[in-house]
């Protein structure tokens, strides 16, 4: 509160107190695979199919994890945390700069191959007096669509130092910087960091021109060491400076020339050191005609990685193996992602252990839903079998789907091949969240289809539907009147309040956004004034939700209630300075069941 010293008018700004619970998103996509190119182990965003092509790389056939992306982004998904993973026997791409700089692709694989650095001169910093560069543009180059040897800059740093590691702008620290360095290559110094040798500059002093007759004017000669250093060619007699050059290849009398010359003119060609020059008087036959200069170094180096390997193959170890968890590796990289994930692994269809490891990491978090399916090639009893007997897992916190998709393969030339359907899933998945919202069973006629599919791997008949979907295997269907789609919404659970997928969502959503939105309230003294407080922002979220349709009612009173008050804060919980809330939620109970029920009548039906 401001000082009153003296009479006027004091406007004041009191806060409202209120502060609103905002929802989270809900059609985050997490996965790990192994892919041709990219960070390793790194949890990173891509907002759309483009974007994650240009940080891993496109399709190839080592993984089924780009066409699993493909069909995530095809069948409405926006965005994916993807963390890449290599096996064990791959290598990254290196490459060194004589003894000065060490160079690495930043991850593991033969992409790094077609990486080539470029240190070039930078001529803004040029030193003219010795020919010398001091800093220098460090161009990061990849191989081309066009093939072999052709290469375009795909990063390029400007007015690096390689010899003052004082310098903001020093090498490694420029390129190896974690916000705006390089997505390409790291850098660590050689045995001896600095200007390559390549870059200097040799002076030669006193090469023979010629000697004067009385009689010759033009004097000729190719130079000893080209190419030759712009502005630093010196014309001398007797070793008096006569004249010089511009840079530009023109030579001229020089300002200070004492020689008793009224003209002295001619040209440099730089590279080949052709040299003439042209004296007005000739000169005496006394006269010693000789040239300094400087041999010219090189204007760039550069180095090709070589080296890289892909390995041979990504198993858990390198994905989902709980002592990864200990460096956010893997599977736990996701970790440092602070938003709700729907999770799954296409490249490990069937793997119970990899499946376990799954839930075990959304049990934990709470805040994940793990996507599941089974092994290609098997039959839908086999499918029954391996959820209830070889996975036997009653996780809320995972669904698990059958058959596999077919889907246009561009490694093979568009051929159909059956890869995991949990990329069409999680597409699923999040057009249902943001077509209509996370309380929505995202199955069905509309929110249900399957995009990037040319056919189902196999088409279930309704016994053979009969047989999964009692055991909470959720089945994709095709036919004439549905199309392709996804046509079951269960959990893992078989009893309890979360055997539906949209209800374990809808709640992992009201939990999340709730908890993001009330740290506020830690510390803040339990009483009435805090329990209205509590309620009337709790009220508020959830109302705006109703009218959003969330629940199974859009009237407040039958969609939710929320109690905070005496009933539930008693002394002894107040004692335990625990301040409670109930939020009772009538989540949506999905239409599974559609039954029409026609009976004849034996007479006319009347009004």
């Amino acid at each position: 509160m401001g000082e009153f010293l003296s009479a006027g008018i004091f406007n004041e700004e009191i806060p409202s107190g209120e502060s609103a619970i905002l929802g989270v998103s809900t059609s985050n996509f997490g996965t790990v695979g192994w892919t041709p190119r990219g960070k390793e182990n790194e949890a990173i965003l891509a907002t759309s199919l483009q974007d994650y092509f240009r940080k891993f790389g496109e399709y190839w056939k080592n993984s089924d994890t780009p066409l699993a992306v493909t069909a995530f982004f095809k069948n409405g998904g926006a965005r994916l945390y993807f963390v890449r993973v290599t096996p064990s026997d791959a290598v990254a791409a290196s490459g060194s700069i004589g003894a000065y700089w060490n160079v690495e692709a930043i991850s593991k694989g033969t992409w790094g191959n077609l990486v080539k650095l470029k240190i070039v001169g930078n001529e803004n910093f040029y030193n003219f007096s010795t020919a010398t560069y001091t800093r220098f543009d460090i161009k990061v180059q990849e191989e081309s669509a066009d093939g072999e040897d052709d290469f375009e800059d795909t990063e390029i740093f400007e007015a690096v130092s390689l010899d003052d590691s004082d310098d903001a702008n020093y090498f490694p620290e420029v390129l190896n910087d974690d916000t705006n360095g390089s997505e390409t290559a790291v850098i660590a110094a050689g045995a001896s960091p600095g200007i390559p040798s390549a870059f200097d500059s040799t002076p030669v002093a006193g090469e023979v021109l010629g000697s004067g007759d009385d009689l010759t004017t033009l004097f000729t000669k190719t130079l000893a060491s080209p190419p030759v250093a712009p502005f630093t060619v010196k014309i001398r007699a007797d070793g008096g400076l006569e004249a010089s050059d511009n840079g530009r290849g023109v030579i001229s009398l020089d300002d200070s020339a004492s020689g008793g010359f009224s003209s002295v003119s001619g040209t440099i060609d730089y590279d080949t050191g052709d040299l003439a020059v042209d004296f007005t008087p000739a000169p005496s036959g006394s006269v010693a005609l000789t040239v300094d200069y400087y041999a010219a170094g090189d204007s760039e180096v550069e180095v090709e990685l070589s080296g890289g390997l892909d390995g041979t193959e990504v198993v858990r170890a390198q994905v989902t193996d709980p002592v990864l968890e200990t460096d956010n590796e893997g599977l736990y990289a996701l970790n440092l992602v602070d938003e709700i994930l729907n999770v799954g692994l296409a490249d490990f269809s069937g793997d119970v252990t990899v499946a376990g490891d799954l839930i075990a990491f959304a049990e934990g978090r709470k805040d994940a839903f793990i996507i599941l399916d089974t092994a290609r090639g098997i039959d839908a009893q086999d499918a029954k079998n391996y959820k209830l007997v070889t996975l036997a897992s009653q996780s809320s916190y995972a669904a698990m789907y059958y058959p596999g998709i077919e889907v246009a393969d561009p490694v093979k030339d568009g051929k159909a091949r059956a890869i995991s359907p949990i990329g069409h899933i999680a597409g699923v998945y999040a057009r249902t969240a943001n077509n209509r919202n996370v309380g929505k069973a995202p199955a069905g006629v509309n929110e249900g289809q399957l995009n990037f599919a040319v056919k189902l791997e196999t088409v279930l008949s309704k016994g053979q539907r009969d047989i999964l979907y009692p055991a909470n295997v959720n089945p994709l269907m095709t036919s004439p009147a549905v199309g392709k789609a996804v046509w079951g919404a269960r959990t893992l659970a078989v009893a309890g309040d979360f055997t539906l997928v949209n209800v374990r969502l809808l709640f992992i959503f009201l939990e999340k956004s709730v908890f993001n939105s009330t740290h506020d309230l830690v510390f803040e003294p339990i009483g009435t004034e805090l329990f209205g407080q509590v309620k009337l922002r709790l009220d508020g979220f959830m109302n705006a939700l109703t009218q959003d349709g969330y629940f199974a009612s859009r009237v407040p009173s039958e969609a939710f209630r929320v109690v905070i008050d005496d009933t539930n804060n008693t002394p002894a919980t107040i004692a335990a300075r625990q301040l409670i809330t109930d939020i009772l939620v009538a989540a949506q109970t999905p239409a599974e069941f559609v039954r029409f029920r026609f009976q004849r009548s034996l007479t006319t039906i009347g009004s």
